[in-house]
Formats: C-alpha cells, structure tokens, sequence
C-alpha cells in the first residue's frame, strides 16, 4: 500500500458530480482504494 503525497492530494479535480474542490475533499478521511485508469484511444 503507497500512500499519495501531500502536494497530490492539495490538486484541484474537475469533472462532472465531483464533491468537492481538491483531491483530498472527494477522497475523504477513511481509507480509500484509489485506481487511475489510463485510455488508449
């Protein structure tokens, strides 16, 4: 298990029904399974 850096998770996220302004906002303060999925196309 890696844990995200601090300066990661003080990024702003955008999209469409995001709840909240920065990474840490949507991820929360319980532990959470983090997945980055990469398109090909």
């Amino acid at each position: 298990m890696d844990l995200i850096p601090e300066q990661t998770l003080a990024l702003a996220v955008v999209g469409t029904r995001i709840a909240g302004h920065t990474l840490a906002d949507v991820l929360g303060d319980s532990p959470t399974l983090v997945v980055f999925l990469r398109h090909f196309g």
